[in-house]
């Protein structure tokens, strides 16, 4: 329904109709951001996609792009914050079925708590929920503010990192296997 609703979004609507008419994005920072003018590849084997046009631009003129999205990268407080605890009671049924399959399916996993621009922790209830039931070997927190979510040149945007930082996160999280 979420998805819904901005899809009918009367200006998401307008910016996508004068994109697929013209293939051009109009001034407006938001409709910059919901359509992306840069092609993405996608690797089935691996199931990561990454964006080659964008890295390009980011390298040749980093602040230049940055200062386009500067309205999504917003001053972030010094102040540790945490998020609210989100694991509650469905989400505990949700979590022990994914471990029963995990389990069943003899499964080698590593669980990543994303490195967000927000630089908010993961609640510390629903972190030690999580490492009890899959295992704190399995469980990699990287939220919360530290070098990968410093500085904005590691993102796209608010919510996605750059491929470098996944290196970073996959090195980390396998270096010990």
């Amino acid at each position: 329904m979420v998805f819904f609703k901005d899809f009918v979004d009367y200006n998401f609507i307008k910016a996508y109709i004068y994109f697929r008419l013209t293939h051009k994005i109009t001034d407006e920072s938001v409709t910059k951001f919901l359509l992306n003018p840069y092609q993405y590849h996608y690797d089935e084997a691996i199931n990561e996609e990454s964006y080659p046009q964008l890295e390009v631009v980011i390298y040749k003129n980093p602040d230049s792009f940055y200062m386009l999205k500067k309205n999504f990268f917003y001053t972030r407080d010094t102040v540790r914050q945490w998020d609210k605890q989100l694991i509650k009671d469905e989400q505990i049924k949700l979590l022990t079925h994914i471990k029963s399959i995990l389990d069943e399916d003899n499964t080698d996993y590593r669980i990543v708590i994303n490195p967000l621009y927000n630089q908010k922790r993961l609640d510390t209830t629903d972190l030690k929920y999580l490492r009890n039931l899959f295992s704190a070997g399995k469980v990699f927190d990287f939220s919360g503010i530290n070098d990968m979510t410093n500085s904005i040149y590691n993102y796209y945007d608010a919510s996605h990192y750059r491929p470098a930082i996944a290196a970073r996160i996959m090195d980390s999280i396998y270096a010990k296997h």
